[in-house]
């Protein structure tokens, strides 16, 4: 009985994880605690785990997906960067952004 085809690989460890894709460059990644292995992990402008929604929503975030349907974004896109020599279906001008984001 065959499943499919294994497209991708989830790597997990207390406080991160990653998803890698067998066919791409691009990884999402989950950071879960305020530091690992006893080292902090923020954005540049110190964002990280456990931080007020009043601190994110002050640095106009990006919306990214409103999981529960309640009107209120539950991941956003912080510190957005602009990827060369790609397209976004969403953007205007097509270009596509990697981001730091916040749950």
């Amino acid at each position: 009985m065959g499943w499919g085809t294994v497209v991708a690989h989830r790597y997990s460890w207390d406080g991160a994880s990653f998803i890698v894709f067998d066919d791409s460059t691009w990884a999402p990644t989950a950071i879960t605690s305020p530091s690992l292995g006893g080292i902090p992990v923020s954005t540049h402008d110190g964002i990280a785990v456990g931080v007020s929604r009043e601190r994110v929503d002050a640095l106009d975030p990006r919306e990214v997906w409103d999981e529960d349907g309640d009107g209120s974004f539950d991941q956003l896109g912080l510190e957005a960067r602009t990827v060369p020599d790609t397209d976004s279906l969403s953007l205007d001008p097509p270009m596509s952004r990697g981001c730091a984001g916040a749950a």
